[in-house]
């Protein structure tokens, strides 16, 4: 049968489950692990330094992203303008940990209002690390974009995800 015909699937019109997840609830997924929130915190950087410039939208995502992940300013400035050389991507062993940041690397791709071939290509590098192909991180960004026009949480989103992915 259709899988989101059941009982924890989002209401067509309000984009909530069942489960009464309220967007107001909405949170990020905050890994435990110390270096697994400076990876993804560094990964945002260097998506966000792609274009060889980070726009202050950007930097404004990654500082809220960083507070919200329990860093301070200055670790904040210390992972975000001297990163690590290259890309260094530890693989979350969760497949929802891994549509979590591939969701949050699109909201920085697009926080600034333009999207890079520099950036496209990150993204695209890193979700074939997850083991996700081009098509189906392409039909992740066609629903990340129509959630985010109708307003649907990241984990609402994120979870029928989860079942198509």
């Amino acid at each position: 049968m259709d899988k989101l015909n059941n009982k924890n699937s989002p209401d067509r019109q309000t984009g909530r489950t069942s489960r009464a997840e309220d967007p107001a609830t909405d949170q990020k997924r905050i890994p435990e692990d110390p270096a697994a929130r400076k990876n993804i915190l560094s990964i945002l950087a260097y998506l966000a330094a792609g274009d060889n410039e980070i726009h202050f939208s950007e930097s404004d995502l990654i500082k809220k992203t960083g507070h919200e992940f329990g860093f301070t300013d200055y670790e904040i400035a210390e992972i975000t303008f001297r990163p690590d050389k290259g890309l260094n991507v530890i693989i979350p062993p969760k497949k929802s940990d891994k549509l979590s940041l591939i969701y949050d690397l699109f909201e920085m791709m697009l926080v600034d209002g333009k999207v890079t071939i520099e950036e496209v290509a990150i993204i695209t590098r890193i979700s074939f690390l997850f083991g996700i192909p081009a098509i189906k991180l392409k039909t992740f960004y066609i629903q990340y974009v129509e959630a985010a026009a109708r307003n649907i949480t990241k984990d609402v989103f994120l979870h029928r995800m989860e079942l198509f992915i």
